[in-house]
């Protein structure tokens, strides 16, 4: 299979933050954390939030410094391998607060280089 470009793993990012938002739509915190197919099915896509931002070359993630590429990266290694130690208020704080300001970021990103 050959690889992917950036512009894909981009959209996987921009796709994710989409359906984490479909996710939460209309929860609270007390909701959200009482619902563990919703935490199950955010946690996986910030998975795949950070493995798609890992995947970003760094001579593009360089023309987009306000993306915290390695934050990304960084909070993916802690779903992926801290399992049952996942802090929810974090994840909550994560999704209500950071993943929706970098939308205009990733979409600018998109538009500068097609």
């Amino acid at each position: 299979m050959p690889p992917r470009d950036y512009r894909s793993r981009v959209r996987d990012i921009l796709q994710s933050i989409e359906a984490i938002r479909q996710y939460v739509a209309g929860m609270d915190f007390q909701a959200f954390c009482a619902d563990r197919k919703t935490v199950d099915a955010v946690v996986r896509n910030i998975a795949i939030i950070g493995e798609a931002a890992g995947n970003v070359p760094a001579e593009i993630r360089d023309r987009q410094e306000e993306v915290p590429w390695q934050v990304l990266c960084d909070f993916r290694n802690v779903v992926v391998h801290r399992h049952f130690g996942i802090d929810r208020k974090i994840i909550w704080d994560t999704l209500r607060n950071d993943l929706p300001v970098l939308v205009p970021a990733l979409r600018r990103l998109l538009e500068q280089e097609t």
